[in-house]
């Protein structure tokens, strides 16, 4: 009776906004998992308290089986989810978003908008402004394979 021919897509179709409103309904429907909530809020213990050791177990192991686990293809939460399972922090913050912004990249990188790009950048400006305008050496310690994919 009726062929999809009938119907072509841009009569239903929202314009140009259309990914942003897909972005934003997908983050509606997000739950953060309680194993996400709960290695962030280790990650950020074990930032503050310099352990080298556990901080290279969870980016190397922890963080990875995360992704495969609930982010193989999708975006990680933003900060902003994220953001009330952590102390309020601002070199956590950096380095979470600098975790979700590679991982963007990474696995998500042919849906990422100019938006996200110039968060990205953004970020990381800010994580080097804050280590090169310190005014005593910064006592952040990260195992050196994060500090060579930050670099």
């Amino acid at each position: 009776m009726y062929s999809d021919e009938d119907y072509g897509e841009d009569e239903y179709s929202y314009g140009g906004h259309h990914d942003q409103y897909s972005r934003d309904y997908d983050r509606m429907e997000h739950v953060v998992p309680d194993k996400v909530k709960k290695v962030m809020a280790y990650m950020q213990d074990m930032i503050a308290d310099r352990n080298i050791n556990e901080l290279n177990t969870l980016y190397e192991t922890s963080i990875p089986e995360l992704t495969d686990q609930y982010y193989k293809s999708c975006e990680w939460p933003d900060y902003g989810e994220i953001a009330s399972y952590v102390r309020e922090d601002a070199v956590f913050m950096n380095l979470y978003k600098e975790l979700y912004y590679r991982h963007l990249y990474a696995r998500v990188s042919g849906s990422l908008h100019l938006e996200q790009r110039l968060e990205s950048y953004w970020n990381y400006c800010e994580l080097f402004n804050f280590i090169i305008s310190a005014d005593s050496p910064v006592t952040l310690e990260l195992p050196n394979q994060w500090l060579w994919e930050i670099i």
